[in-house]
């Protein structure tokens, strides 16, 4: 199955799709031909929807690669438009649930795991905590909205909102 089309704002014949068998596909012609991300450089699976940037160069994705015959999920840049992929810094031990990155920025990110909510302000070179769910049922990162130095986070514990470039976040 396919899962988290993304569609590129800076060039609208660009599409990426994750499968959960491991693969991402890419589209430079809307859908017509595609071709596959190599395994090599990410592991795709449902959660490794594609985040565009400013920069058509600089994309982020969860990369769900095999660690010591482990499963892992981890935030992951790529710098050439999607050819490459390096993991950065994941602050969730490998348990990366949702990844966000401003469409406006190439630096602003946000992750979550089952618990927390992350924010990256350098590319994800660092992360702080800035939420941690209120109930034991965890947190779900339905989606995000960034608005210059405001951003809206829409989660099961509901609206997170930072005024303040992500300083901080309130509900």
């Amino acid at each position: 199955s396919l899962f988290s089309p993304s569609f590129n704002p800076n060039n609208n014949n660009e599409l990426v799709a994750a499968c959960d068998m491991t693969v991402l596909f890419r589209s430079a012609n809307l859908g017509l031909t595609w071709s596959v991300v190599p395994f090599q450089e990410i592991v795709g699976n449902r959660g490794s929807r594609v985040q565009f940037t400013s920069d058509p160069q600089i994309l982020y994705a969860l990369d769900y690669s095999l660690e010591d015959a482990s499963n892992v999920t981890r935030p992951s840049r790529s710098v050439d438009g999607g050819t490459t992929w390096t993991r950065v810094v994941d602050p969730t031990g490998g348990e990366s649930y949702t990844l966000f990155a401003d469409p406006a920025s190439t630096t602003r990110l946000l992750l979550s795991d089952y618990s927390n909510l992350y924010f990256s302000n350098n590319s994800g070179t660092s992360w702080t905590t800035k939420y941690s769910a209120a109930t034991g049922s965890g947190l779900v990162l339905a989606g995000v909205f960034w608005d210059g130095t405001n951003i809206y986070a829409g989660t099961n514990d509901g609206l997170l909102v930072s005024n303040s470039n992500g300083s901080s976040f309130s509900n």
